[in-house]
């Protein structure tokens, strides 16, 4: 989880001038993990093969969500009442979504670890082509 979050700063960092970058960061973190990957919102969103699906497809948060809370979850549901309202609907939204034939887990494995690749392969792109002029 941490080596995707890190990609996409990573990835900024040599893309964007070194006073711009710390501020756009942020603010693609808080965009990215906050407003695309919220569990609530995630309900609305999956399942709908629609751009909010791929939106948050590359959040970090929608696959990590079903390796840490998806399980406490399970495994709660029926020991706490409260899981029985949004919460139970939020689990069935995560448990329902695509996942490639792996099941939940190993999908979320899957996409973070295409993540990690992926955004360190545009960061090497990044280091080759663009950072030339740079000192």
């Amino acid at each position: 989880i941490g080596y995707a979050a890190a990609g996409w700063a990573y990835v900024l960092s040599l893309l964007l001038p070194a006073q711009n970058s710390t501020l756009a960061i942020a603010t693609l973190q808080l965009v990215l993990n906050g407003v695309l990957g919220d569990p609530v919102n995630i309900e609305g969103w999956v399942g709908h093969n629609g751009v909010m699906e791929a939106m948050s497809g590359i959040s970090v948060t929608r696959w990590s969500i079903p390796l840490e809370l998806v399980p406490l979850w399970d495994a709660t549901q029926y020991h706490v009442p409260e899981y029985r309202g949004s919460h139970r609907r939020i689990l069935q939204a995560y448990l329902s979504a695509e996942d490639f034939g792996m099941g939940y887990w190993d999908a979320a494995v899957f996409m973070l670890l295409c993540q990690v690749l992926f955004l360190r392969f545009l960061g090497y792109l990044s280091l080759r082509f663009s950072n030339r002029n740079r000192s």
